[in-house]
């Protein structure tokens, strides 16, 4: 956009038949869009520019390092792949078309999430349309077991007690987030 994102944009984008996906920093919106309506918006006065979801965008920073090094996955690793939404049957397809294999599937509030086994074209799957994003999937750990050290309430992460006599319960936790528009 050429100034700040506001209700009337996305109402032209959305007139344009422009499909909102999620805001990029600054002043951009991923959008799912046609040709033809990417040529509407190119058009539109308060838009500065179209630029196609380009398979480097897709890449999480340390993937990126990889891809920019030309070096391959490590052994056994896996990624996770964010969907658009609407294309997961397509990129199901297409992975198998790689031989890319399947491994978990997910929801997120931002699409299905696709946990795969990649060969060694890994980037293949960031050159597919249907792909948002991918990272590299590690399994999930429990992190308590190492706070308590390195807060500095255990002398280990295996001690069941501590000096200070914390246990975890009754604690009260506060998110706050601001310069969210609600509207």
């Amino acid at each position: 956009s050429r100034g700040p994102l506001d209700a009337a944009f996305r109402l032209a984008l959305a007139e344009a038949g422009a499909e909102y996906v999620s805001y990029i920093p600054n002043n951009a919106w991923l959008v799912r869009a046609t040709k033809e309506v990417a040529a509407r918006l190119a058009a539109h006065p308060e838009t500065q520019s179209v630029l196609p979801w380009e398979p480097v965008y897709k890449l999480k920073a340390e993937l990126l390092v990889l891809a920019m090094e030309d070096k391959p996955l490590p052994p056994d690793a896996k990624l996770n792949l964010l969907i658009f939404n609407g294309a997961q049957a397509e990129v199901l397809k297409q992975l198998q078309q790689l031989q890319t294999a399947t491994i978990a599937e997910d929801r997120s509030p931002f699409g299905t999430v696709v946990t795969v086994s990649p060969g060694e074209d890994w980037l293949a799957l960031a050159r597919l349309p249907g792909v948002q994003l991918l990272e590299r999937a590690y399994p999930r750990a429990r992190a308590n077991d190492l706070t308590r050290a390195r807060i500095g309430v255990a002398q280990n992460s295996r001690t069941t007690t501590n000096y200070l006599g914390l246990t975890g319960t009754n604690v009260l936790l506060s998110i706050n987030d601001f310069g969210v528009d609600g509207n």
